[in-house]
């Protein structure tokens, strides 16, 4: 006669079946680290921020490295899911002639062993194990990943500031491309208007032929000069598209102009204590510091006692008979002799943890080198601006008083030549100093940690 809980048996196999489906089909929600929701993007009239947005929304590398982040999120999780209840539902069918061991599928957890008795039978069992001790393993584990996830969005942000800066200078190089156009045009109107007045001047006979040939070589040389600015815009437009991760890169059309000079200073050790506390790179090391010291607790944990407890309940019928039952155990296991593995384990995690704490004080330095470099590079780029645009209006005026001793016949004709060519120098020099004095600003920035959209402190 079957016991009635025998006869039960089944409905309980089948009842934590579907338990375990509805555990296992429960959301699990993330963190997200990056928006793919890019703005709106008007291409024909772009300014500097919606650039900067754009780009912190649609860069293929920064959207690359948020899957990373996500990655480690779920590396968290599955470490988390070690110290945590495991079960499983198992079936076997079985007919032969002879008893044998078989495993449920691979990969399977908790996994499942059984003997198998000849003649047809079926049976099945619900397997329910959890972990008591690990000796401070899973524990570390935990740990250990929670700090290389606040590593890899340490990164993110690194890559965030890369990008953001990066399409900054850019947007700048696009605007410094523009103001060289506009610089060689003005040049080419000018040589024009003076090989127009040197053509009358010759035909009235009042000048040489090799006056007018002269003005016609710069003139060539001039507008070669503004074919090239015109591909240099052209190219540095493809590359803020790029940057910007429009596809396929386009001509973009920019809406602000050059900012212009003004005076600023920054103090040397508030900059180094801002890049101290604010640059991701030294977050990103200090994390993987903190993750490395938990993998040496995740190793030193082998030498400890593992403690578990498992409940089986089993359901098994065949041709005659049918049976049933539970099992309920207490496991435990302590380690003795490996053969110098775990030892080796643990030297590895120390050796790894002394070469982060290495490269994290190299980076530091670096961080230090960059802020006090950039300061630098300010300090000269402000002295250089202010004498490029004092030399640009001098030139200017020169210009304009050789022009009219020309005009007046006071002047041979390499003057105004020489004169043109000063000021499209100082032009051209004037503009290379405001973006290089509005690079070296953003590069302070950069070089503390300043993050994206907020002001920051100085210049």
């Amino acid at each position: 006669m079957v016991k009635p809980y025998r006869r039960l048996l089944p409905a309980a196999l089948v009842g934590g079946l579907l338990g375990l489906l509805l555990v296992a089909a429960a959301p699990v929600t993330a963190e997200d680290v990056v928006t793919t929701l890019a703005p709106t993007l008007d291409p024909q009239d772009l300014s500097l921020q919606a650039a900067a947005e754009y780009a912190l929304a649609r860069n293929p590398e920064l959207l690359a490295m948020a899957q990373e982040v996500r990655m480690a999120e779920a590396n968290l999780r599955l470490a988390r899911a070690a110290d945590r209840i495991q079960a499983s539902v198992n079936g076997y069918a079985s007919a032969g002639t002879q008893p044998n061991m078989i495993t449920n599928p691979p990969d399977l957890m908790p996994d499942d062993m059984r003997m198998l008795e000849p003649g047809p039978r079926v049976s099945g069992d619900v397997r329910v194990i959890k972990p008591l001790a690990t000796g401070g393993r899973t524990s570390a584990r935990i740990s250990q990943r929670r700090h290389l996830l606040a590593a890899t969005r340490a990164d993110l942000e690194t890559l965030r500031l890369d990008v953001y800066y990066g399409t900054r200078a850019a947007y700048r190089r696009c605007l410094l491309n523009r103001m060289l156009v506009d610089v060689r045009r003005k040049d080419v109107a000018a040589r024009r208007e003076l090989v127009r007045v040197d053509s009358v001047k010759l035909e009235a006979g009042k000048i040489p032929l090799y006056y007018h040939l002269r003005d016609k070589t710069r003139l060539a040389d001039a507008e070669q000069m503004l074919v090239n600015a015109e591909r240099d815009l052209e190219v540095s437009c493809y590359d803020l598209s790029v940057l910007m991760g429009l596809q396929p890169p386009q001509q973009l059309r920019l809406s602000e102009a050059m900012p212009g000079y003004m005076p600023t200073e920054q103090d040397a050790d508030e900059a180094l204590a801002a890049a101290a506390a604010n640059r991701p790179e030294l977050a990103a090391l200090r994390a993987r510091l903190a993750a490395a010291d938990a993998g040496i607790s995740a190793a030193q944990a082998a030498y400890h006692p593992q403690l578990a407890v498992a409940v089986i309940f089993d359901a098994m019928a065949g041709r005659s008979m049918s049976a049933g039952g539970y099992t309920a155990a207490l496991t435990a296991g302590v380690p003795l002799v490996d053969g110098g593995s775990r030892a080796a384990e643990v030297a590895m995690a120390r050796a790894q943890q002394q070469q982060l704490s290495e490269r994290e004080r190299q980076v530091a330095l670096s961080v230090a080198r960059e802020v006090l470099g950039s300061l630098a590079n300010l300090k000269a780029a402000d002295q250089n601006t202010r004498t490029a645009l004092e030399a640009r209006a001098a030139a200017e005026e020169d210009n304009r008083i050789t022009r009219l001793r020309y005009d007046a016949g006071k002047a041979i004709n390499l003057e105004p030549l020489d004169a043109l060519a000063a000021l499209v120098k100082a032009r051209v020099d004037a503009v290379q100093a405001l973006y290089e004095y509005n690079d070296a600003v953003d590069e302070l920035h950069r070089a503390m940690g300043c993050p994206p959209q907020e002001p920051a402190p100085g210049p």
